[in-house]
């Protein structure tokens, strides 16, 4: 039988927390929600640039935390989660704007080392990856079901993103149904 989404992402929890140091963990939570992770940012720095991967950075922290915090009353993973992150890059950009200061590195001492340039590489090769993700996607759907899934992918529950969108909360529900239905779509992600 085949594990449900939140059962693998439950399992990766309870692996971190047993062991924080295991990375294979970490990196099933961390990919399952970059997508995320990345439109959040992309919104806040749509030029990249240090500031896109300092945030970035600051998001797979809170994503860390959220999953050591995370309890099944508080709701869903998912929803946990993106608020989690949602509200520290919320606290970065207004540490940002009150300051002037780094987030990171709060005394503003510069990094004694450069990353390397195969993690440069890895990232960039994640980002490209992802934006050529969206562009097929976004040629496949139409402009509703995209403008859906990419409020769905950043955490927005069903009625938060009928309310972004002035719609009801049914069309936006067949929207979903239709997106996960489409088989071009499912396609694209298998191969992921």
């Amino acid at each position: 039988m085949r594990e449900t989404e939140n059962e693998v992402l439950c399992a990766a929890i309870g692996r971190i927390r047993r062991d924080r140091n295991d990375c294979e963990a970490s990196e099933i939570l961390f990919s399952h929600f970059y997508p995320a992770m990345v439109g959040m940012v992309a919104r806040q720095c749509p030029s990249g640039g240090s500031d896109f991967d300092e945030m970035l950075e600051i998001l797979r922290i809170a994503l860390f935390d959220a999953a050591l915090s995370y309890r099944e009353e508080k709701g869903t993973l998912r929803a946990y989660a993106v608020s989690c992150m949602r509200n520290r890059l919320i606290d970065y950009l207004r540490t940002r704007k009150n300051t002037g200061g780094d987030f990171l590195d709060p005394l503003g001492e510069e990094m004694a080392t450069l990353a390397s340039e195969e993690d440069f590489e890895r990232e960039l090769v994640g980002r490209e990856s992802y934006l050529a993700i969206l562009a097929q996607v976004r040629e496949i759907l139409s402009p509703f079901q995209y403008r859906v899934l990419l409020y769905e992918s950043e955490g927005y529950s069903t009625a938060e993103i009928a309310a972004k969108l002035g719609t009801t909360a049914k069309k936006v529900e067949n929207a979903k149904y239709r997106t996960r239905k489409n088989q071009k779509i499912r396609a694209i992600f298998s191969d992921r």
